[in-house]
């Protein structure tokens, strides 16, 4: 990758401080995680005590293990000699140090760590660039890193797939939507919502407007403690009961709609913060910039379905089909249950689902991500109808059945 006039010096670290042993499966497992706690189960039961640091993909595969494990354990009677905890970048640095704290005489430490948060380019988001950029085989490409595993990449063509990115014969990117989705600053997820608004919802405004306020990735509502009860009062204004997302859309406009003269005055008397909503607003022009660069025509993207936001909600599944769930019959172990993984999760509270009787929440949803404290909560929640979820990604939906 250097021509003989640009010298490198090159260092190597020794990486052979402690010996190890490589064992293989003999067969696939059907489900790694699974295999990984069975696997840890059997190191506790016959190996001294010490330290077991398990790699997984993401964090909700950190999650159900652990729930896994728990499971087990009350299963076969409380082991209180094996803890577990989770390790990873999205929890606090106070939580991160407990899986470097000792553990108690004869206990095992079961720490939970995201291998692939080294590289925090998705794996999907890299094939897609690496397919606009004309390489078909992307197993043989001359990776600078590792060539990631066969497996990996697999999966990550077959998310493209799922998206309508990729071809699923010639393997090509999409003319339309795969081309385009490259070419988008934005998560693959919420890239394909916001191509789709145009191309199959007409509901390109709120889109844009959705979209541009999940980018700033914070909770434009802030109120000192004093001020909660007005603050949540004045939030019901936007709240709509579609969910978080077009609650966010509504407050965008209302700030679009006001003179810029008078924006910072508005959203103070609103309890919003100004500089995150003119981030979103910025963000939203620059939205539609992309969309005209890419053909798409200003008359398409002013379209507006606001007297039927199903069609934002549809949207929205067409990108975030895989983060579907549906409400948990028992509200102490968690309000809702991933559809592709059982893994319970529990309600962020900046969602405007917080605090709802439980019989009152929406049967299923869908969410833009999930987020890390002493349990997973889900953001950006919209409700949904679960039929959708067959309709718009029959091909993801059939495995996951499988």
């Amino acid at each position: 990758y250097f021509s003989d006039d640009h010298k490198v010096l090159a260092l190597t670290v020794s990486d052979d401080l402690f010996p190890l042993d490589i064992h293989y499966l003999q067969e696939p497992c059907e489900n790694y995680v699974t295999s990984a706690v069975e696997t840890v189960l059997r190191i506790h039961a016959k190996e001294d005590p010490g330290n077991i640091l398990v790699f997984l993909p993401d964090k909700f595969d950190i999650r159900q293990a652990i729930q896994t494990l728990e499971d087990q354990d009350c299963s076969a009677g409380a082991d209180e000699s094996l803890i577990a905890v989770p390790l990873h970048a999205e929890i606090s640095a106070k939580e991160q140090s407990l899986a470097f704290d000792l553990p108690p005489s004869g206990s095992q430490l079961f720490p939970a760590r995201n291998a692939p948060e080294t590289c925090r380019l998705s794996l999907a988001s890299m094939a897609l660039t690496l397919k606009a950029l004309g390489v078909d085989n992307l197993v043989r490409f001359d990776y600078l890193q590792p060539t990631p595993p066969p497996e990996q990449l697999s999966q990550a063509l077959e998310q493209l797939v799922i998206l309508n990115a990729i071809d699923q014969k010639s393997g090509k990117l999409t003319a339309d939507l795969g081309m385009h989705l490259a070419q988008l600053p934005l998560d693959l997820e919420l890239g394909a919502c916001l191509l789709n608004s145009v191309r199959r919802y007409k509901c390109a405004r709120e889109a844009i407007a959705a979209i541009s306020m999940l980018a700033i990735d914070a909770d434009p509502f802030k109120a000192s403690y004093e001020q909660r009860e007005e603050a949540a009062e004045d939030k019901g204004d936007f709240m709509v009961q579609q969910g978080d997302v077009l609650t966010l859309a509504n407050v965008l406009f209302g700030f679009q709609d006001t003179p810029r003269t008078a924006q910072r005055q508005w959203c103070k008397r609103h309890f919003l913060d100004y500089r995150l909503l003119e981030q979103a607003d910025r963000i939203s022009r620059q939205l539609v910039n992309c969309l005209l660069k890419l053909g798409y025509k200003r008359g398409e993207l002013q379209i507006s379905s606001c007297d039927q936001p199903s069609q934002l909600q549809k949207c929205l599944v067409s990108g975030l089909f895989a983060n579907a769930a549906c409400r948990n019959d028992d509200a102490r172990e968690g309000k809702y249950r991933l559809l592709s993984s059982g893994l319970l999760v529990d309600i962020h509270p900046s969602s405007i689902f917080f605090g709802v009787e439980h019989a009152q929440l929406p049967e299923y949803v869908v969410f833009v991500k999930a987020k890390e404290t002493k349990r997973l909560h889900i953001r950006g929640i919209t409700r949904i109808e679960p039929e959708w979820l067959t309709e718009i990604a029959p091909h993801f939906w059939n495995i996951v059945n499988k």
